[in-house]
């Protein structure tokens, strides 16, 4: 019998914890206007290379899954941008223009993100 208890014992001092078997906590949700500002932040800051406008592809796509339905002048000129950047990596890798509109098309977006805000 004392062999058992101390089995028994040794058994729930090895097992995880129930806390341990939870899975982790989501991440708290960030509201729209959050999102919009963290984005406009991220977007003017920075230089126009390649790299640089890919990273702000990602952060405008980012954007629209918590915004996308709003609706609003700035949700609706970020999904027209990334619509032109997809066109223009279309182009790009087809070969047609070298590159060239893809560069413009962060032009484009870095002009409107100064312009009128």
């Amino acid at each position: 019998m004392r062999k058992l208890l101390c089995l028994v014992a040794l058994g729930l001092a090895l097992a995880p914890s129930p806390r341990a078997q939870q899975p982790a906590a989501p991440p708290p949700a960030v509201t729209c206007d959050e999102m919009k500002a963290q984005f406009y932040g991220f977007a003017r800051d920075g230089s126009r290379t390649p790299e640089r406008m890919r990273q702000n592809y990602e952060a405008a796509k980012k954007l629209l899954r918590v915004c996308g339905g709003s609706g609003d002048e700035f949700t609706s000129y970020v999904a027209k941008w990334i619509e032109k950047y997809d066109r223009a990596v279309l182009e790009f890798e087809a070969g047609r223009d070298g590159g060239a509109l893809g560069v413009a098309a962060g032009e484009e977006m870095m002009k409107g993100l100064t312009q009128g805000q």
